[in-house]
């Protein structure tokens, strides 16, 4: 059988620091589709998607629009610095334009554009202004047993700013629901993303914030959860993330920019996009309220 050859037409730019300059060369193909394959580094999944897929934090997209499932699941795949071999696969990413995931940091924006911003996605989601109700709407899976508590600790711990009780919400939520990136898993990496992009213009102090997305990332999270959704929470927890997320964290950006960015999120999984847009809009809405400084 003839082997097959895709070119990259852009990385992320924390990639190679995930392979870490080479010491994680060899790896396996977890599993792949017509546009997207996965592949296991260690402890560290790397995404390869076509041109249709949004680039991950983690990830390579490649010129083509489909093939990848190409890629044989079990196989053993290895790196290089000009690109990576799996079987008769090769992708070729050395000429690729290297993107930086990293969030907005939003200077110069205040907290009532952080506010705006929270009720205008759950608006543009088709939801009222409340984002519990919605995540409860949107999630039934996830909100199922205690999981609508899970969700009401994660935003309380955001609002008060108390690490303990968003610990307590990551220890609920990390694993929780359907899918190769379970819902809570997303939820959970789009609050620590949001809480990075958004603690400048709600006025939270650094320190707490960070300690906030920390307490986000559970102990020995690779048993609580799949390889994918832990390379995805950590990336997030540093402020990497999907590329639309970027843009629906950007307070610079107008709507128009923004809710075409959410299109293009919300086709990426079965429920994956939109609950990474919620998980934006509820961690907006309890930073900007956390110091009453929205009315």
């Amino acid at each position: 059988m003839s082997g097959r050859r895709f070119t990259c037409h852009s990385v992320a730019a924390s990639l190679g620091a995930l392979l870490d300059g080479g010491r994680r060369s060899e790896g396996t193909v977890l599993g792949s589709s017509s546009t997207a394959a996965y592949l296991a580094f260690d402890d560290v999944v790397v995404a390869v998607t076509a041109r249709t897929v949004p680039l991950m934090p983690n990830g390579a997209a490649v010129i083509e629009s489909d093939g990848l499932e190409a890629f044989d699941s079990g196989g053993v795949a290895r790196t290089s610095s000009r690109g990576m071999r799996a079987g008769r696969v090769e992708v070729i990413w050395d000429g690729a334009v290297p993107v930086d995931l990293a969030v907005p940091l939003n200077e110069g924006q205040g907290a009532r554009a952080v506010a705006r911003r929270g009720s205008d996605l759950l608006d543009a989601l088709g939801h009222e202004a409340d984002p519990l109700a919605a995540i409860a709407g949107a999630c039934p899976e996830l909100v199922a047993g205690d999981g609508l508590e899970a969700v009401r600790l994660l935003f309380a711990g955001i609002t008060d700013g108390d690490p303990e009780i968003a610990r307590e919400a990551a220890g609920l939520l990390t694993g929780r629901g359907p899918g190769l990136t379970p819902d809570g898993d997303d939820l959970l990496a789009a609050a620590a993303a949001a809480t990075l992009a958004f603690e400048g213009p709600a006025g939270t102090d650094r320190r707490i914030a960070g300690k906030l997305r920390e307490a986000l990332l559970v102990d020995e999270l690779e048993d609580r959860t799949g390889a994918l959704s832990a390379t995805l929470l950590r990336l997030a927890v540093e402020g990497q993330v999907i590329d639309p997320v970027r843009t629906l964290l950007d307070l610079t950006a107008e709507r128009g920019m923004w809710l075409r960015a959410l299109g293009r999120l919300e086709r990426i999984g079965h429920s994956t996009g939109g609950t990474y847009a919620l998980g934006c809009a509820l961690a907006a809405m309890a930073l900007a309220g956390s110091n009453r400084k929205v009315r």
